[in-house]
């Protein structure tokens, strides 16, 4: 942002020597051409003017990516995982804005204590045992962005940790319109048998949604498996855009999103491919965000 709030002095600079030069009253094809040639082969003042304004677009463009449909933009995203008794570490986005809210995955495999900063709202967690011992946890928190924030999140984690941020611009104040978590141990939801190896989970009942907003789905593995999401059983056809998709020893962490039209969420199916393990726990979770203007 420094460089585009730089933008107006750069061009004042530049104003009474270079533009002219390179973009005459009068121009052909060839002048423009021999002229952008010249900028970039004879003159380092030129060179540097060219530099600035590439910085200046990629700046620009590196703000926000576009959610079809909705509202509200994507900010930034990254993502860490780990193994065992180590850190994990995320950071927010270096071109996040006052009011931007970040949701932050967690997720992992066993006991332990990874859990989102106290100063972070919880959306929902779920954690499945396999019968009395620690066997899977999901957790989902978001925080609006103030100035002077830490961008970067340090999280401990006991075995196969994940943790994800997605940051998001043009979020109500009000930002949850629904959500549900639902998880099970029984394998009927989620399987790795043969011949197939293939793990798979879906979504259960639908949640209410606004115009214009979005749609997040969240699933943790109990087996290591790169899930793909579609619109029907018959898994042939791909739905949302996935975001996230990453496997850590025998556990997996998936997220994906898409906008909303104020219908309930459809039905998402999820199956992963190289799948090695049998059966497991599956953790879904779906979260559905009101745009600002919304009610």
């Amino acid at each position: 942002m420094g460089l585009f709030y730089a933008l107006p002095a750069i061009m004042s600079w530049y104003w009474v020597d270079v533009i002219p030069t390179v973009f005459p009253r009068k121009v052909s094809f060839q002048v423009l051409k021999l002229n952008l040639i010249k900028m970039t082969t004879l003159s380092p003042k030129y060179l540097t003017f060219l530099f600035c304004l590439i910085g200046v677009f990629q700046n620009i463009t590196a703000q926000v990516s576009t959610i079809p449909g909705s509202t509200i933009t994507i900010v930034g995203e990254d993502v860490d995982r780990n193994k065992n008794n180590s850190t994990l570490s995320v950071s927010l986005p270096n071109h996040i804005q006052e009011g931007d809210i970040t949701f932050l995955y967690l997720g992992q495999s066993g006991a332990g204590n990874l859990n989102a900063p106290n100063n972070w709202t919880q959306i929902r967690a779920l954690e499945l045992f396999n019968g009395s011992n620690h066997d899977l946890r999901h957790q989902i928190s978001y925080r609006r962005y103030r100035n002077g924030d830490p961008k970067t999140l340090s999280l401990n984690s006991q075995k196969n940790g994940f943790a994800y941020t997605i940051t998001l611009r043009g979020v109500s104040s009000n930002p949850i319109h629904a959500h549900s978590i639902d998880g099970n141990t029984s394998g009927s939801r989620g399987n790795c048998s043969a011949p197939f190896h293939r793990g798979r989970a879906k979504t259960t009942g639908d949640i209410n949604t606004v115009n214009g907003g979005v749609f997040l789905l969240s699933a943790m593995f109990d087996d290591p498996v790169e899930a793909k999401v579609y619109d029907s059983n018959s898994y042939t056809r791909r739905a949302m855009d996935l975001r996230e998709n990453k496997k850590n020893g025998d556990d997996a962490m998936m997220i994906a999103l898409e906008s909303t039209n104020g219908n309930k969420t459809p039905s998402r199916y999820m199956q992963g491919d190289n799948c090695i393990r049998g059966g497991g726990n599956d953790i879904v979770a779906r979260i559905t965000l009101k745009p600002v203007g919304s009610s």
